[in-house]
């Protein structure tokens, strides 16, 4: 759990990287049914993109899926413009 805990999103690591590595190391943590929360606190509280961090915290109702869309699609946005 605290290997979860713990894990933040690294510099150069795509938003989905980050995710599958999340869901890669809560094996052990048996959230079961809370899953997807617990991937979606991580994400939120340790993005290492203030930008998107910004936004998913603005985010009204923001749930797992919109966040994984927000930020996918500001990560992409990103990359376009590079």
């Amino acid at each position: 759990m605290y290997t979860f805990n713990s894990c933040s999103h690294k510099e150069g690591e795509s938003i989905a990287m980050y995710v599958a590595e999340l869901k890669k190391l809560s094996t052990e943590c048996e959230y079961g049914d809370s899953l997807n929360e617990m991937i979606w606190d991580r994400l939120v509280c340790r993005v290492n993109d203030r930008r998107i961090q910004r936004r998913l915290l603005a985010e009204p109702d923001l749930t797992f899926k919109k966040a994984m869309e927000i930020a996918q699609a500001m990560e992409t946005a990103d990359k376009n413009v590079q």
